[in-house]
């Protein structure tokens, strides 16, 4: 490790922070600018220790304390450290036992702190007691925290709803916008005696409340327990909210009417470059307005759709935002056969529409397409000729379809146009004779060995 105990070592006189921790560096010129304890146990009095040490220090910048069954008496220890520290960016406490105290506890300490930057409580406890008190003090005034992981975590609609509310302006309705006014020209009547119908109206916009936070840039809710009642609200956000790049929704319950409402944002959305709503099953007609939000999407490059729809019209949707998309990357269809009782794929003519696409798309470097259905030789021999003249590609994972010999040769040979470029992976197809199938690249083939030429005397 980066420590030894400081019994060990020569005596000399000690660092403040040596000597707060109990430790010393090994190079004091070569401090350790991270600290990695993943899985390490850590229990309470090295957590103590460590905490003591955080206070003070000047020179760690990333600590990750991921499965240590941490619990709220630590995070109280952790809590008083981050309050006096002035050097942290980065906090991992990922897959730990923390609950509503501990969150409580962290929430508090980070509404004054001015450092640290990326915050992970994934795969913990915090409930929806635990995640309110982030919205008042917390998000206000904390204008450092960018990124803010919460996947796997109990928080529900309600409280969803107000953690979402905190990065965009309420949405008003028209009845408080009545009120509202009402109120502006009593206020306007009492303080400048001008007549209540000479009064100008106070306009929408200036009705909407600045929103609390404009600093976080990653929102992680995956299976967070969300679903349709929170739905306009994140809608809301995708339409209002312009610092938000990274977002995780994926493995929710939401409905059709969900999906439709959270379409409808992402089609007003400036500033996402990264979406995972995987896991989101969905009707096809959910599923192409989705799509269809995405076409033309200015900024997206990530687009992560595991497990969530099938059919042909879905295809053609996304065939058409192949043919539009100037900016997309990374493009996510895998089906999950595993958990799914029958087989849903991209289905013609929808999908044959998607491999044409594919054949002048220049911006998509990365297609996961396991288990999508893909095994009439013809559509294969059509992707074969995308895949061919595509200038862009670079993985193309194609692994557990039904793509026969003759469809994998093909795949094969316009892969090995490009030399070494393209990443391809065939394994599990019924055209691959090995047991466990075969992942290649294009500059894997082996070269043909040449004739002998034989000579007569």
């Amino acid at each position: 490790g980066n420590y030894l105990d400081s019994t060990l070592l020569p005596k000399v006189v000690p660092d403040p922070d040596e000597e707060a921790t109990g430790y010393t560096a090994i190079n004091s010129k070569e401090r350790p600018a991270q600290i990695d304890l993943r899985g390490c146990l850590v229990d309470h009095t090295a957590m103590a220790r460590l905490s003591h040490g955080l206070s003070s220090n000047c020179f760690v910048k990333i600590l990750s304390l991921s499965g240590n069954q941490l619990h709220d008496s630590e995070m109280s220890l952790l809590a008083d450290a981050l309050v006096h520290n002035g050097c942290l960016t980065e906090l991992n406490l990922s897959y730990n036992c923390i609950a509503t105290l501990g969150s409580t506890l962290l929430a508090t300490a980070l509404s004054g702190n001015a450092y640290l930057r990326v915050l992970d409580l994934m795969h913990n406890r915090i409930g929806h007691d635990g995640i309110h008190p982030w919205f008042g003090k917390t998000l206000s005034t904390n204008h450092a925290l960018k990124e803010l992981k919460l996947t796997h975590n109990a928080i529900g609609d309600r409280k969803a709803n107000e953690l979402l509310a905190a990065l965009a302006p309420k949405v008003v309705s028209e009845e408080e916008l009545l009120k509202t006014q009402i109120r502006h020209r009593r206020h306007t009547e009492m303080s400048t005696a001008v007549n209540v119908v000479g009064t100008p109206a106070l306009p929408k916009a200036a009705l909407l409340p600045d929103p609390l936070n404009t600093t976080i840039t990653t929102l992680l809710l995956g299976n967070t327990g969300i679903s349709d009642d929170a739905s306009e609200h994140l809608a809301h956000v995708l339409e209002t909210n312009h610092t938000l790049t990274y977002l995780d929704v994926a493995s929710n319950a939401f409905t059709t009417l969900g999906h439709v409402t959270i379409a409808h944002g992402l089609k007003c959305n400036d500033s996402l470059r990264h979406l995972n709503y995987s896991d989101n099953r969905m009707q096809e007609h959910a599923g192409v307005h989705l799509i269809h939000a995405l076409q033309h999407h200015r900024t997206i490059q990530t687009a992560l759709f595991q497990d969530c729809f099938s059919g042909s019209d879905v295809a053609a949707a996304i065939a058409v935002m192949a043919r539009n998309t100037k900016t997309l990357h990374t493009l996510d269809l895998l089906i999950d056969r595993v958990h799914t009782q029958s087989h849903c794929a991209l289905e013609p003519p929808g999908v044959v529409d998607f491999y044409k696409s594919l054949h002048d798309n220049y911006t998509i470097q990365h297609l996961e397409m396991t288990c999508t259905g893909i095994k009439s030789d013809q559509a294969v021999a059509l992707l074969a000729k995308s895949v061919e003249h595509n200038a862009a590609l670079a993985f193309l994972n194609l692994s557990y379809n039904e793509i026969t010999l003759r469809g994998c040769k093909a795949l094969r040979d316009a892969v090995a146009v490009h030399g070494a470029r393209i990443f391809l992976s065939l394994e599990g197809n019924s055209g691959e004779k090995r047991a466990l199938g075969v992942t290649i690249t294009g500059g894997f083939r082996p070269a043909r060995p040449p004739i002998p030429h034989t000579h007569l005397e």
